[in-house]
C-alpha cells in the first residue's frame, strides 16, 4: 500500500477519465470514470460483484444498492434516484429483481372524487386543485399496485387494492374530514361513510351509483 506523504503533492490536480482500486489479488473493488452517460462511482465486492453504484445524468441521479447474491443481469435490490427534481426510492425483491415491490416518491395528485363524498361545496372546492405529495405504493408480484398510502397538508389516504389492481376501499382524511369508501369488484363506489363539522353521513350505492340509502 503506497501512501502520498510528499507536500509537493498538495495542490496539485491529477486528471484523468478513470480511476480503478483494487486488491491484493487483483480484483476490481472500486470504480471512478465518466462513461457515455456521465460520472459514475461503483463499488464491488470480493467476487467482482458490482454492490453500489452512482451515477449522475442531465436529468436524473441514481444511487443503487443491490444485494450480495447479485440478481440476473445485475438489477438493482434498491434505487434511490432524482429524476427532474422528483425524487424517488425503488425496492425489488431479492430474488426476482425484474419486478418491483415497493416505490416511493412524489407525485401529482388530485383529491379523489369519491373521496369528497356527496357535498358539492367539497367538489367545488377541491376540483382544479393539483398537489406534488409523498407517496409510497405496495405492488404484488403481477406488477399491480395493491396499497398505496399518501399524506401532505390537505389529504392523507390509505388505498387498497384487490387481486385485479382495482380499487376496493379507500380510507381518507380531507382537511380534517375523515371518509371511507368502499367499491365493488370492478372499482365502483358502493358505499361511503364520511364525518365533518355537520355531523356524520353514510351512503349506499348501486352498481350504477345510484344512491340505494342514505343516512341523515
Amino acid at each position: 500500500m503506497a501512501y502520498l506523504t510528499d507536500k509537493s503533492f498538495l495542490g496539485r490536480t491529477i486528471e484523468a477519465n478513470k480511476f480503478v482500486l483494487k486488491d491484493e489479488n487483483g480484483t476490481v473493488r472500486g470504480r471512478l470514470q465518466v462513461s457515455s452517460r456521465g460520472p459514475e462511482f461503483s463499488l464491488f465486492d470480493a467476487n467482482g460483484r458490482e454492490r453500489v453504484s452512482l451515477w449522475v445524468t442531465e436529468d436524473i441521479a441514481s444511487l443503487t444498492f443491490r444485494d450480495r447474491t447479485g440478481a440476473p443481469i445485475g438489477w438493482p435490490q434498491i434505487e434511490l434516484k432524482v429524476v427532474k427534481d422528483e425524487p424517488s426510492l425503488i425496492m425489488m425483491p431479492k430474488f426476482r429483481s425484474s419486478e418491483v415491490r415497493m416505490v416511493l416518491d412524489v407525485e401529482e395528485r388530485r383529491v379523489p372524487p369519491d373521496l369528497l363524498g356527496t357535498s358539492e361545496e367539497l367538489k367545488e372546492k377541491f376540483k382544479d386543485r393539483v398537489w406534488h405529495i409523498p407517496a409510497l405504493r405496495l405492488y404484488d408480484e403481477e406488477g399491480h399496485i395493491r396499497a398505496s398510502l399518501v399524506a401532505d397538508g390537505n389529504e392523507t389516504s390509505l388505498s387498497l387494492r384487490g387481486t385485479n389492481g382495482k380499487e376496493q376501499a379507500l380510507l381518507g382524511v380531507l382537511d380534517k374530514d375523515p371518509t371511507l369508501n368502499l367499491y365493488d369488484e370492478s372499482g365502483k363506489a358502493r358505499a361511503w361513510l364520511g364525518l365533518d363539522e355537520d355531523g356524520s353521513g353514510l351512503t349506499f350505492l348501486d352498481a350504477d351509483g345510484k344512491v340505494l340509502w342514505k343516512a341523515p
